[in-house]
């Protein structure tokens, strides 16, 4: 399986961009900056695993998107996300979650110590995900990838919302 390219054109007029990425959002925020840091000037990833898909993660995932799908929560939730064709989209990307973990197993194909980029790593303690794997799972993957990568930041919330749901994201603006 091949790595993306980036195709987004650079132009002096544009200069560099602030990317804010949750989850898949984050990994590919993270590939961008090894991949083209002259893009990037700031980054914020939030809510994701680390380096590699969690192989206990991976061996249910199917399993449990399909159970939420047919809950009016996990519909409502999903179609909120990712709007009508949402059902086709929590398909591809529970696919590709799979094959991913089976084909690659990281999802950085370069080491992170070449980032420059100014780089915040968010999420919720609460976060159903990380709770999965204990309190303080973001907390220790997050201090193990600024380690790598030489410099960043952490913050994590105690309670309440994702990190970037309008309340909160008021706290990264200043």
């Amino acid at each position: 399986m091949g790595h993306g390219r980036i195709i987004i054109g650079h132009t002096p007029k544009i200069g560099s961009v602030n990317i804010i990425g949750s989850s898949g959002g984050a990994l590919v925020g993270i590939n961008v900056a090894l991949e083209a840091p002259e893009l990037v000037g700031k980054l914020i990833a939030d809510s994701f695993e680390g380096e590699r898909p969690l192989p206990s993660f991976t061996a249910t995932v199917e399993a449990d998107r399909e159970a939420s799908k047919r809950g009016p929560d996990g519909r409502q939730f999903y179609e909120y996300m990712h709007g009508y064709d949402w059902e086709m989209v929590v398909d591809q990307d529970t696919s590709a979650i799979v094959r991913y973990q089976k084909e690659i197993g990281v999802f950085f194909h370069k080491e992170l110590q070449p980032i420059k980029t100014e780089i915040l790593l968010t999420a919720n303690r609460e976060d159903e995900f990380g709770l999965a794997y204990g309190r303080e799972f973001f907390e220790t993957v997050y201090l193990e990838l600024i380690a790598k990568i030489g410099h960043g930041q952490r913050y994590l919330f105690d309670t309440g919302d994702t990190p970037l749901s309008s309340p909160i994201k008021r706290v990264f603006v200043s």
